[in-house]
């Protein structure tokens, strides 16, 4: 989560959403259903942190590079487990963003 929160605390544009990153985690992680969380935050029209910024609208590269890397080394631990769950459910509603 670190990792993440670093990504989006950079620059201008994006500083400040560390907070709120850390909380869509949080609560996917809890609920373990991220395709609920992301339905339910779309539903009420409420942005997805560290998700669908203008200037990294096809994704971050390096946070994909991160995430890569945390899977790698932290396969079956369940904060990866849940942001590869969180990733997924966001693109399958990439069109919504």
């Amino acid at each position: 989560m670190a990792v993440a929160a670093f990504c989006v605390a950079l620059g201008s544009r994006t500083g400040g959403q560390a907070e709120r990153v850390e909380a869509f985690f949080e609560e996917v992680r809890k609920t373990r259903d991220a395709r609920a969380v992301v339905s339910g935050r779309l539903r009420r029209r409420e942005r997805l942190p560290g998700f669908g910024h203008p200037l990294s609208a096809k994704g971050d590269p390096r946070a994909k590079l991160l995430l890569e890397m945390t899977a790698d080394a932290y396969p079956r631990s369940p904060p990866t487990i849940a942001m590869q769950s969180m990733v997924r459910a966001v693109e399958t509603f990439a069109s919504e963003l």
